[in-house]
């Protein structure tokens, strides 16, 4: 057995991409199992060293290639499939039981990958492909929606995950497989695609000490590429609140990359007249993530709940693995994944900055007991996720030849 990990996204510490791969492909060469990294063309220096990635991808999943006005993403979408599928015909020797993963795939990704697949293969001989959606999916959940039990389109290329799921001939549908790493998406996304979606054990597994929070000042933290759909507009009027009502506290705002300045020149403004704020500019690589997750007490995610219904949240995942109580939004993936592990948190109804503030005193108030909780979710977590279990399932696919559901 040969695995190919493919991600067109992975080019540096942005985003979960790199985070997915240090917890699978390590997992999987310390079991012996000869895996090739293909990374974007692009991918920094540094992660081409820690992984043992090839630059490979020309097209980044998020690029848009024409600015046409009505169509240009449609233009786009068969351009970057075209090109991707081209540049996945240069791997080469692939067998049946060998296994290609691409992670973090959005439909040109996967057209792609359906389309190499069914012209370079038979049915038999086609190794086991697995294509994981970690994208926002558009759409609508269902108790939204009037005399209606599907999921509604929101984003019009939303459509485009089905165009490519439908495209999987009958004989190739126990080869070529979509998957999700938490049964919300896979859910929503199966309803969509009207194709069963898989969900895989999460690659995500602690990376600190999980230590039992609650000793000394409490640290709130707002971590991650922050972008308007996670609520950052809000975080300075949240941020005022917490230091206003809140005497003995310690804020850190973490921003991976260059976009809401306005909110981060606010926040500049308060930190330097407050020392409880602290502010982390850019993304961190694997050692200093984690050492920031650790100094974490209270993780808030004050993100869009119409945006995260069908989906979860990579900071809110890591929070659960790392035994870190958290503040979520109600009637999304964050909320349901709290609900699921034994409530290591509060979850908020609304995005008014005033309640966000309120669930942050209630997690406060009642700390040890939270921390309990988020000691416990950690425990289960692992029993139920991270990169052993995950490729525990992926090794039963290649080998048996199907994969055993949850």
């Amino acid at each position: 057995m040969r695995v190919v990990y493919c991600d067109a996204a992975l080019v540096n510490n942005l985003g979960h991409f790199a985070s997915n791969c240090r917890a699978i492909v390590p997992a999987l060469r310390k079991k012996g199992v000869e895996t090739r990294v293909l990374a974007h063309s692009k991918v920094e220096q540094s992660l081409k060293d820690e992984l043992d990635a090839e630059p490979f991808f020309s097209i980044h999943p998020n690029v848009a290639l024409s600015n046409d006005p009505l169509c240009g993403w449609l233009i786009s979408f068969e351009h970057i499939s075209r090109i991707t599928s081209e540049e996945l015909d240069k791997i080469t020797d692939l067998q049946a039981t060998d296994l290609l993963i691409f992670d973090s795939t959005k439909p040109a990704q996967l057209k792609a990958c359906i389309d190499w697949a069914q012209s370079t293969f038979t049915a038999e001989s086609c190794p086991g492909i697995i294509m994981t959606c970690n994208w926002f999916l558009g759409i609508v959940p269902p108790e939204t929606i009037q005399n209606g039990q599907q999921w509604a389109v929101q984003d019009t290329q939303s459509i485009m995950y089905r165009y490519a799921a439908i495209s999987i001939q009958k004989e190739f549908q126990k080869k070529v497989r979509i998957a999700c790493y938490d049964p919300t998406p896979a859910k929503a996304l199966g309803e969509l695609c009207g194709r069963e979606v898989l969900t895989l054990p999460h690659p995500m597994q602690s990376t600190t000490t999980c230590r039992l929070r609650g000793k000394g000042t409490p640290t709130i933290a707002f971590l991650g590429e922050q972008r308007p759909d996670k609520g950052f507009h809000l975080v300075p009027e949240i941020v005022r609140h917490i230091l206003d009502e809140i005497k003995d506290i310690h804020v850190i705002v973490q921003n991976s990359w260059d976009k809401m300045k306005e909110q981060m020149d606010e926040l500049h403004g308060i930190a330097g007249s407050d020392e409880r704020l602290e502010l982390i500019y850019g993304s961190q690589d694997g050692a200093a993530w984690a050492k920031l997750l650790d100094r974490c007490d209270l993780i808030v995610v004050p993100y869009d709940q119409s945006a995260y219904a069908a989906h979860n949240s990579g900071v809110a995942i890591e929070a659960v693995a790392n035994a870190i109580p958290s503040v979520v939004p109600n009637g999304t993936g964050m909320a349901s994944m709290l609900s699921k592990y034994g409530m290591p948190g509060v979850i908020s109804d609304t995005n008014d900055p005033v309640e966000i503030v309120n669930k942050i005193k209630q997690a406060l108030g009642d700390f040890d007991e939270f921390a309990k909780r988020a000691k416990d979710a950690s425990e289960l977590w692992l029993e139920q996720n991270g990169s052993n279990k995950l490729v525990g399932r992926l090794i039963t696919l290649t080998v048996v030849g199907s994969i055993k559901y949850r």
